[in-house]
């Protein structure tokens, strides 16, 4: 087995992926997540139940951003198109399923609406979805999972954690029960620093959350090692969005305003040419830098 970073290789993806090719020639790509994953789950569902789709424009084509997100950027350098879950009917090929929901817990909990499906309905959705000769083992799984665990929300049937115990339980539950099906690719990123969230430091939540996923990212550093080794014919891809996020921070990407987000009120007329790294407290934006053709990690 391999244990590989993906680093400016892939989540580059979100600022200049042309610095280093991909190795691997996948045949696929299968997407469990969040906000930051969801390709337009969330807003075909919305749409499809009150007839307007959340979020609504001038986000990016049912995206939780001004523009594509990692996950597009990604599918593009690898030239295949993964289809939202929402959008696959009955017999369909496809490159791929995304799966990601806005909301999703690393469990069966979504923050935003109740019935909205966590990676555990994620995974239950493909598995349902498989056919008899298992999954495809040249395909790229990406199981991206935490922030909602821990995040405040105004959820009443969630509790966020303390401790990285449950989301880490569930990640290696996600990898493993994939692993015994037959996928061999995975690739797992870690956690930025949300405690430099603008919702967290407004709340005074920066401290605990900062320590919160520097634990998280810890742990699921020590979880994927382990199962390189207890999971001989995989190959790991780790994503050290935690360093990139830093970067953006830092004012090396680009931006010029880091901790006060796009607001409600002014989005519409900001969102086409942003300079922040945050919407609305706690979302990433989209920054397309003028200097290249490429976009900042968000």
């Amino acid at each position: 087995m391999k244990y590989q970073l993906f680093a400016a290789s892939v989540f580059a993806a979100t600022c200049c992926f042309s610095g280093r090719a991909i190795a691997a020639d996948f045949s696929g790509i299968y997407v469990f997540g969040d906000s930051l994953s969801d390709t337009g789950n969330l807003f075909n569902v919305t749409e499809a139940l009150l007839g307007t789709g959340s979020p609504p424009p001038p986000y990016f084509e049912g995206r939780i951003t001004n523009g594509p997100n990692w996950i597009d950027f990604l599918a593009e350098e690898l030239e295949l198109n993964p289809t939202p879950i929402t959008e696959v009917f009955p017999g369909q090929l496809t490159q791929g399923i995304n799966f990601a929901f806005a909301g999703a817990t690393s469990g069966s909990d979504n923050t935003l609406f109740v019935g909205l499906p966590g990676l555990a309905q994620q995974a239950q959705t493909f598995l349902s979805l498989l056919p008899p000769t298992g999954t495809d083992p040249n395909a790229l799984y990406i199981v991206w999972t935490g922030a909602n665990d821990y995040l405040p929300t105004n959820s009443l049937s969630f509790t966020p954690y303390t401790t990285p115990d449950f989301p880490i339980a569930s990640i290696t539950n996600i990898i493993s029960g994939l692993s015994a099906l037959g996928a061999q690719n995975f690739l797992v990123p870690n956690l930025p620093d949300l405690g430099k969230v603008p919702s967290a430091v407004l709340s005074g939540n920066s401290t605990a959350l900062s320590a919160l996923t520097t634990e998280h990212n810890l742990r699921l550093s020590n979880t994927l090692a382990l199962l390189d080794q207890t999971l001989p014919n995989s190959t790991f891809y780790s994503l050290d969005t935690n360093t990139l996020f830093n970067e953006a921070i830092a004012g090396s990407l680009g931006f010029t305003n880091v901790y006060n987000s796009l607001s409600q009120s002014c989005r519409s007329n900001r969102l086409s040419k942003p300079q922040r790294v945050f919407i609305l407290g706690f979302r990433p934006s989209h920054l397309r830098r003028p200097s290249a053709n490429c976009y900042p990690c968000r």
